[in-house]
């Protein structure tokens, strides 16, 4: 019967010990998540202000239209390279 109670009493304590790491892994998992959607909307403001910049130059030089055709074959280069780099690291 003794060996049984303290056997209840490692499991409680276990128990507890898990429930104590469990919640501390998640405020820092919940941390990192803030912090990296955070870094992806200073990335994505970056590149339209850049973007934005760099057009209005490029407008200036040789025209909108130019301008534009190659803004966008810029970003479609850009999002075609992170999509494959996304897609390779999904692989592996």
């Amino acid at each position: 019967m003794e060996a049984l109670s303290r056997f209840l009493l490692a499991l409680c304590d276990l128990v507890e010990a898990e429930g104590r790491l469990l919640r501390q892994r998640g405020v820092e998992a919940a941390q990192a998540v803030a912090t990296l959607l955070l870094a992806f909307f200073c990335l994505a403001l970056g590149l339209v202000l850049l973007g934005r910049g760099l057009y209005l130059f490029l407008a200036r030089l040789w025209g909108p239209p130019t301008a534009s055709a190659l803004m966008g074959s810029l970003f479609l280069a850009l999002g075609g390279g992170l999509w494959w780099t996304a897609g390779r690291k999904a692989r592996s």
